[in-house]
């Protein structure tokens, strides 16, 4: 998978200090994945994130049914973005929006039960909580699944 070169270089975030400070206070990872009928489909999720050198992996659950659960065991290939929008402003001859967001691809996989734990542990650590006992009796009705990040670009307009 080749993502096609940012027009404007400039905007380019690649700094791994500035991404994570980013993600850190996004609240909305959105998933877009192939669904039935071969239509695209993207919902808004919770999130937990690490960081591994340059290399971003991104955390989500869910049920064990539905069409977002089905969808992702027949093709796992995803996009996922984020982003955080800072505000309008004048910039003549019309007008512009400053924010930040990242983009990404990757495939979607299914955590096993050894690792499901340590993946909703960054969930809500994303979502702003410490450190919770994690009864493991959840995981018999919610999955937990993993996006390493194949590419991805980080864009910032201010």
């Amino acid at each position: 998978m080749n993502i096609p070169e940012m027009r404007k270089q400039n905007l380019l975030v690649k700094d791994m200090e500035e991404i994570k400070h980013f993600l850190d206070g996004a609240t909305t990872m959105r998933l877009a994945f192939n669904g039935e009928d071969d239509y695209p489909i993207i919902l808004p999720l919770s999130y937990g994130y690490s960081v591994d050198g340059d290399k971003l992996t991104f955390y989500f659950h869910g049920g064990f049914n539905g069409v977002r659960y089905e969808s992702l065991l027949k093709d796992n290939h995803v996009c996922i973005e984020t982003d955080s929008f800072e505000r309008y402003r004048q910039a003549p001859p019309s007008a512009t929006a400053d924010y930040i967001s990242l983009v990404g691809f990757g495939d979607a996989v299914e955590l096993n039960d050894d690792e499901k734990t340590d993946g909703m542990r960054k969930i809500l650590e994303h979502c702003g909580y410490g450190y919770i006992d994690i009864d493991p009796d959840l995981f018999k009705i919610t999955s937990v699944f993993k996006v390493e990040l194949e590419e991805y670009t980080c864009k910032k307009k201010e």
